[in-house]
């Protein structure tokens, strides 16, 4: 009866996913073909989302007419681009793909990496189907070979400003350093040298922030359905009533590991093999590890035991983030995912006693 009421025709709340949806193409799209495509991703994400509930609460047709109009709007919006409407297919695709892991009920954390794999293997497919088109060789050596070339660009567009930086300080400065025996083409030489060890670092991290980033996509995509569900009052659909992100304990112990590893090498030489195999390792897990940290920051600020302590560590924090905001930001960043991982890896060992306790009650 629930069911029948849900996917009634008199409803008006599949109208209003509908606008929502077709908004989001018309934006999107413009962006892909105008902007910086950042604000498109971010909305395909979205997009998923919103799909997803159509998907599930609406008749197919009403589905398949959405579907098709979300195709036709990215198309034209992008003066008629190919590619960016294979890529709203990959989002219909996902968004399905989603479903099916909702219906089963399953974590939230399993449900974020299906939707992050299935989407970026259909987005990377797309991508390497009009990149070949246009001539591009898909070989290994060949694609590294123009990954290279970009930070190639990079370190000559940053040599550059580096280079006019410097040059449009005033004549003190310069005097200043010469009183030292250092020339202005000295200063200008080793502060390139600096850009390009840093764009050559931010390479080697590459795989790193890859998967951060797209970790982030799926988790704004989880969001945004949560957000539809309830703002159309489909809260039956959501597999469980506080759906989280739950990692498990192995990974919340991993974490834990490459964190101190990771902050121990950073003492040391930071651009060592094995050190930059961590903290790839250390990027990649951070994004779930965070969301677990402000979950459990606000569940401090709740807590009266708790309440004073944690204000005045942020306050702390904010102080230093005033003084020294590089530092502070990333030692911010660094606690609040090792409260995260260790609050949630607590916790899993609690459950485990509390399992391990009731199974011998059962038994006596």
């Amino acid at each position: 009866m629930n069911q029948q009421k849900m996917k009634s025709p008199s409803n008006l709340r599949p109208l209003g996913l509908t606008a929502a949806l077709c908004l989001m193409s018309i934006a999107s799209a413009i962006d892909m073909e105008y902007g910086t495509a950042l604000v498109g991703y971010l909305l395909f994400a979205a997009m998923i989302g919103v799909l997803c509930v159509i998907f599930m609460t609406c008749e197919r047709y009403i589905f398949v007419l959405d579907a098709v109009s979300m195709l036709v709007i990215l198309f034209f919006a992008s003066s008629g681009s190919l590619q960016t409407a294979l890529l709203g297919a990959v989002l219909i695709a996902s968004a399905m793909i989603l479903s099916v892991f909702i219906r089963k009920k399953c974590e939230k954390t399993v449900a974020i990496l299906a939707i992050t794999i299935s989407a970026w293997i259909g987005f990377t497919a797309v991508f390497a189907i009009f990149y070949a088109a246009e001539g591009g060789s898909l070989l290994p050596d060949d694609l590294l070979s123009r990954l290279n070339d970009i930070f190639d660009d990079f370190k000559v567009m940053g040599a550059s400003l580096m280079r006019e930086y410097i040059e449009s300080m005033p004549e003190e400065f310069f005097a200043y350093y010469e009183q030292h025996e250092v020339t202005k083409d000295m200063l200008i030489s080793v502060n390139i040298e600096a850009v390009e060890t840093y764009v050559d670092y931010l390479q080697m991290l590459l795989p790193g922030f890859f998967v951060f980033a797209v970790q982030v996509w799926g988790y704004l995509s989880s969001r945004v359905f949560e957000k539809t569900v309830k703002l159309s009052r489909y809260d039956a659909l959501l597999p469980q009533v506080r759906w989280e992100l739950y990692p498990t304990q192995f990974t919340c112990i991993a974490y834990l590991v490459v964190a101190t590893v990771y902050l121990l090498t950073s003492f040391f030489s930071s651009t060592s093999v094995f050190a930059l195999i961590v903290t790839n390792i250390w990027i990649a897990l951070m994004p779930v590890m965070l969301a677990c940290g402000f979950r459990s920051l606000r569940a401090r600020l709740k807590h009266p035991q708790f309440r004073l302590s944690t204000v005045i560590i942020l306050i702390v924090f904010a102080v230093g983030f005033f003084f020294m905001p590089d530092t502070a930001l990333t030692f911010a960043i660094f606690m609040l995912a090792f409260m995260g991982a260790q609050d949630v890896s607590l916790s899993h060992t609690a459950e485990s006693a509390k399992t391990h306790f009731d199974g011998k009650d059962d038994r006596f």
